[in-house]
Order: structure tokens, then sequence, then C-alpha cells
């Protein structure tokens, strides 16, 4: 038993490097095949790895990018106007994170999940409508945009789990004082040089 043990450890030591070469090994395919769709893979995984690393510093710079990114900004730095943008990405890492064991976390009074299951029922028919709409041909922008705002209601199934933790609940705060500042910041400089709310210069 305690050989098969040691095999088994030797394996798992072994198997991590084997798979970061391969992970190098992909990489560099893509980066030869498709440069942008490369890039594009990288940022989704530091996305996706922020959520779940630091899932307060996900939500407030969810909160972030949403009240200060312009989405015609966003949409350029996405490469097209149909796609998803920086604060979808984002938002879809944090209830990636917290959904699958949302229902069933130990420190959710029964007040949260009241709350819960209605709001999950909620942003499954939200995206089911989207689907049912794409199939019956009405236009994907329009159709993406309206996804987009309703979705943004998951950003509270992302913040109860974090205010259920002192840890997790100060550093949000400290996130989002960072954000009302910069939040303030960016409304005097629309001021002062103004810019409009799309991002242009009038």
């Amino acid at each position: 038993m305690i050989a098969l043990i040691s095999r088994n450890r030797s394996m798992v030591s072994l198997a991590s490097p084997s798979v970061v070469v391969a992970l190098i090994v992909v990489l560099g395919l893509l980066v030869a095949i498709s440069p942008v769709l490369a890039i594009g893979l990288i940022g989704l995984g530091l996305i996706v790895a922020l959520a779940f690393v630091a899932p307060s510093a996900n939500l407030a710079l969810i909160i972030f990018v949403t009240a200060i990114v312009p989405f015609t900004v966003q949409n350029q730095l996405a490469g097209s106007g149909r796609g998803v943008i920086l604060s979808d990405a984002l938002l879809l890492a944090g209830l990636l994170r917290v959904v699958p064991g949302l229902l069933t976390h130990r420190r959710l009074d029964r007040r949260h999940r009241r709350l819960l299951l209605p709001m999950i029922v909620f942003l499954v028919m939200v995206t089911v409508q989207f689907l049912r709409g794409v199939a019956f041909g009405n236009d994907l922008s329009i159709a993406g945009a309206e996804l987009r705002t309703l979705l943004g209601f998951g950003t509270f199934l992302i913040a109860i789990p974090l205010l259920t933790q002192q840890a997790q609940r100060d550093r949000l705060v400290k996130g989002l004082v960072v954000t009302g500042l910069a939040l303030g910041l960016w409304g005097m400089a629309q001021w002062v040089f103004d810019i409009g709310f799309t991002g242009g210069f009038g």
C-alpha cells in the first residue's frame, strides 16, 4: 500500500511538469496559427483564475469596469461589437465560481437561501430566452445587449458568499473604496476634458 501511494505521488509530481509543457506547446501552436485567439485564451484564463483566487477583487473589478469603461471601448477591445466584452467575461467567471456550490454554502442563512434560488431561476430563464430569441432570427447584438443587462443581476450571487466571510468582506470594502474614488476622478475628467459618456471627446 505504501509503495502504491508513493508511486501515485511520483506520478502526480511528474504529471504537473508534463501538463505545463503540453500547455506551452499548445499555446505556441495557437500563437503561430492565430495570435489573437492565443491572446484571448490567455486573457480568459487570467480572468477565470482571478475569480477563483481573488473573488473580492473580481467583484470590485466587475463594478469598476461596468461603471467606468464605456461599452463602446470594451467592444473595441474585444475586436467586435457582437462578442463577449470584458465586463461579461468577469461576470461569467464570477458566476462560474459561485453558482455550482451556492445552494449548499454552509454559512448562508435561510434569508439568503430564499433569495438565491429565485435569482438562479431568473438567470436561467434569461439565458433560455436569449437562445430562443437568437434561434428565431432576432438580431444577435440587440439580444446580447438585453442579456448583458439582465445578467448583471447575477452580481448579487457573487456578492452574497463574500459578505458571509470577514476577510473577503474586508477586501471587498477596500476594493469598493478604490472603485468609488476612480469613478469620481473619471467623472471630473469627463467634465474637465469634455469626454462623452461613450468615451469620445465632445
